[in-house]
């Protein structure tokens, strides 16, 4: 690994060690961006870095998941002149988003009934929830308009509170 690639790889590493559990700040401030907007007049008016913290785990001989959707300020950003009420609800539902795929992962993991020599499996499923949440995460932002669409918007916001409350038995 080259120096450079070295120093990218740690700057990376150090942005994801400063993350936010969305069980414990689950509304987002313009504060939590610390990230410098990217200078591309191309680029979006902000960026919320998200992502999960998970472990497969053996309990009582199954196979079980620790999985948090976490918030990386460091790494997410905004473009001052863009900032809006509406622009932060929009990268709010990134973050619940995030919250939902890692609610997923755990009734898929649980519902699975895996035994603990069974992680390859676990594994499996939580890369397919993964690619999932990519493209959840790529359809809302084009149904959204970047949420510039505020009808679009509060539909998408609505379904993804609605898909939590489903799924509010899987929160840990």
């Amino acid at each position: 690994m080259s120096r450079a690639a070295f120093l990218a790889f740690l700057t990376a590493l150090a942005a994801h060690a400063q993350s936010i559990p969305w069980d414990q700040h689950q509304s987002l401030t313009w504060n939590d961006f610390k990230a410098r907007p990217r200078r591309n007049t191309g680029e979006p008016s902000a960026m919320t870095d998200t992502g999960f913290r998970a472990q497969l785990e053996c309990r009582a001989d199954t196979l079980d998941i620790r999985v948090a959707a976490e918030f990386y300020p460091a790494s997410s950003w905004i473009k001052p002149p863009r900032k809006s009420i509406e622009l932060l609800h929009h990268e709010q539902g990134h973050f619940d988003l995030t919250e939902l795929y890692a609610r997923k992962m755990r009734k898929a993991i649980r519902d699975a009934s895996l035994n603990c020599a069974a992680e390859a499996a676990g594994k499996k499923i939580l890369a397919q929830l993964d690619r999932e949440w990519e493209r959840a995460e790529k359809q809302y932002d084009a149904a959204t308009s970047d949420g510039t669409d505020a009808v679009n918007q509060k539909d998408a916001s609505e379904k993804i509170a609605q898909q939590l409350a489903e799924l509010s038995r899987y929160k840990q």
